[in-house]
């Protein structure tokens, strides 16, 4: 006979907490509560490097719009898809969803190629990815400033691509 084991509830006893630990607020910056309180549900959001440097003022409200849909294509065209949900490349099945994902990638990668593969990287690590600025520059040979004034740069060109 199977039976079926409940999940076991969330209490505070097993790791439940109101606010972030302090080893997420060593390493990263914490926004505003994510979720209301009266919903009930417990969560904070992380402040991504596109945030702090529009809150820096470091790029301007245009850049940080082009950071969204280029964001936004490279999230949304490589979400995996499932073959099970009836998804076609024709646009048959619903509603053409991988039409949609391949239309997506196609205008990320024109973009990337616009603006050269250097920038591009620093882009998908830093607008996509998330990485830290010191994560960035061991992965570019450079100190963690440089990779913040490449990415600023990279995002200055990708808000004139976007135009």
């Amino acid at each position: 006979m199977i039976t079926r084991r409940r999940k076991p509830r969330l209490t505070v006893e097993s790791g439940a907490r109101s606010f972030p630990t302090p080893e997420l607020v060593a390493h990263h910056d914490i926004a505003d509560r994510a979720v209301p309180d009266r919903i009930g549900a417990r969560a904070w959001k992380v402040a991504t490097r596109v945030e702090a440097l529009f809150a820096a003022e470091r790029i301007d409200n245009a850049e940080y719009t082009a950071c969204e849909r280029y964001y936004q294509d490279w999230a949304f065209g490589l979400e995996a898809s499932s073959p099970e949900r009836g998804e076609r490349v024709d646009g048959s099945g619903a509603g053409g969803v991988i039409d949609a994902r391949l239309d997506a990638l196609g205008r990320y990668a024109a973009a990337s190629r616009e603006i050269g593969r250097p920038r591009a990287l620093l882009l998908l690590w830093s607008v996509c990815q998330d990485c830290s600025w010191r994560e960035i520059g061991r992965r570019i040979g450079l100190d963690d400033k440089a990779a913040e004034r490449g990415t600023v740069n990279a995002i200055q060109a990708l808000a004139v691509y976007y135009g």
